[in-house]
């Protein structure tokens, strides 16, 4: 049974300014494209309600299924299909082949029902993981329908699942015109659709629109010194911002004053969180006069942000710390960026819009970095750009509110914070309902791990004949799990159920 997710969900869709062409479209409401169908020793293909059915009998090896779509991989498109792991083993893979020539030379996005994905191909039989494993079971919805979508972006490949930008490797040539599914040891999966579409060049950036570019490959331009508050370095392709006391944080900017703050324009930055714990913030500033006049797009690494300016000392949110999902932990960068559009400001992270104000007029012209506390961060590169009159990227694919507004207000409870779930579940069994466990955990995120520190969370749920549990999860129990300490087996067996 599916839940009830109560995320909001909005659109805002611009003119693109060019054709969105669909080369190839399948529902599976009938045969007309000639999958394969059929049932051997091997594997069973039908189609039943809409659906294209496909299971692998054998415990171990993959099977692969496919059809032929013509594809222009030298233009930008998109791959989008969904698909449900229906039943079998939960740790191994199963998902999307493309630019198939044989079972020896593809390329495949993989999920595994545990909450893994990967991204690799096959060349004359030699597999190469290019994305290994990665863990995201925030993402992946088990034993439910899972959207994935593969885009090549001119000199990328980007991959999202559920409208959630996961990750990019770089553009892998096709070895053919196939495409299709695989499957790697006995399970079953049912595919509901597949549409591939031509994309327009999304970002067409000419040299005179590019006002600033550092990938920090030399020294010179930005600020490097050493003493007992901080240390500035530029080694190992990365601007390393160490801040060496608890107490406060450090700013470190430059001048741009070819930034013309009346037309459009985007600033775009990828930094990693190298160490320091999880509150303390850290991110961008831009529009800066002084220390005391500034715009900020902060974050912490326990997931939450915030946008905000800082006029003549005077602190001013327009989005106070609220939590988004697409903000990554301290164990990968962080794309983010700040786009002027219009008369608002756009905020994005990971190409996820997370929000939108009002456009201020600037303080200053400089622009920069800043980490607070006992951290160090490393930014990978900085770019800044005018983004022409007929910019035809305008287009926000998904934005969700913050997850914390899914919930009743915490109420503290003898050092505990108290939260409700809105969605009714199916059962309360932590290891079979995958969609609870997930709930139970972006619960704590989003409530117990903001300022006030909680020692432990209490989760009331109810299942969709009335009956309520309350579920308690201790701070250090949780950490020791989002830090990969202890299994999710183990995180499990110390949840306390009431």
């Amino acid at each position: 049974m599916r839940f009830m997710i109560l995320l909001m969900i909005f659109a805002l869709m611009f003119n693109l300014g060019a054709e969105i062409k669909v080369l190839f479209e399948e529902y599976f409401d009938d045969n007309i494209n000639g999958w394969t169908i059929g049932d051997n020793e091997n594997r069973n293909l039908y189609l039943s309600d809409g659906k294209y059915i496909f299971t692998y009998k054998h415990s171990d090896n993959e099977w692969i299924t496919w059809n032929s779509a013509d594809i222009d991989h030298k233009q930008n498109f998109s791959i989008k299909t969904t698909i449900t792991h229906v039943n079998g083993v939960d740790d191994r893979g199963f998902g999307i082949v493309w630019g198939l020539n044989d079972v020896s030379n593809y390329l495949c996005f993989d999920l595994s029902d545990n909450g893994y994905y990967r991204f690799s191909k096959v060349d004359n039989d030699n597999w190469v993981d290019l994305i290994p494993w990665t863990e995201d079971y925030l993402y992946i919805n088990t034993d439910e329908a899972n959207l994935i979508e593969i885009r090549k972006n001119e000199e990328k490949y980007e991959f999202y699942l559920n409208n959630y930008y996961l990750a990019s490797y770089d553009y892998q040539e096709f070895f053919g015109d196939k495409i299709g599914y695989h499957i790697f040891h006995n399970q079953t999966i049912a595919v509901d659709d597949l549409v591939i579409t031509q994309l327009p060049v999304y970002k067409n950036i000419r040299e005179s629109d590019m006002i600033y570019f550092n990938n920090f490959s030399e020294k010179g331009e930005w600020l490097e010194k050493e003493d007992t508050d901080i240390s500035l370095e530029i080694r190992d392709g990365k601007y390393v911002l160490d801040h060496k006391t608890a107490e406060g944080g450090w700013f470190s900017w430059l001048s741009e004053s070819d930034l013309d703050e009346n037309e459009d324009f985007s600033i775009q930055a990828e930094i990693l969180k190298l160490s320091g714990d999880d509150w303390n913030e850290y991110g961008i500033t831009w529009g800066l006069r002084d220390i005391n006049n500034y715009f900020k797009f902060s974050f912490t690494t326990d997931g939450f942000y915030s946008i905000s300016k800082v006029e003549n000392g005077e602190y001013y949110p327009f989005i106070d710390f609220a939590m988004n999902p697409a903000i990554r932990s301290s164990a990968s960068p962080n794309l983010i960026e700040i786009r002027k559009s219009g008369d608002f400001y756009e905020f994005y992270v990971n190409k996820s819009f997370v929000a939108y104000t009002d456009y201020q007029q600037f303080p200053g012209n400089n622009f920069g970095f800043f980490v607070y506390g006992l951290s160090v961060i490393g930014v990978d590169f900085v770019s800044i750009e005018k983004l022409p009159q007929d910019f035809d990227y305008r287009k926000i694919d998904l934005a969700r509110l913050p997850l914390g507004k899914n919930f009743s207000e915490p109420v503290l409870i003898e050092g505990s914070a108290f939260i409700e779930l809105s969605q009714p579940v199916e059962n309360f069994n932590l290891t079979e309902n995958g969609k609870l466990f997930k709930l139970l955990t972006l619960g704590f995120m989003g409530t117990a791990n903001i300022a006030e520190r909680y020692q432990a969370l209490r989760v009331k749920v109810t299942d969709n004949s009335g009956l309520t549990r309350e579920f308690t999860v201790l701070n250090n129990i949780f950490q020791d799990f989002n830090n990969k300490l202890i299994s999710k087996e183990e995180f499990i067996d110390k949840i306390s159920v009431e």
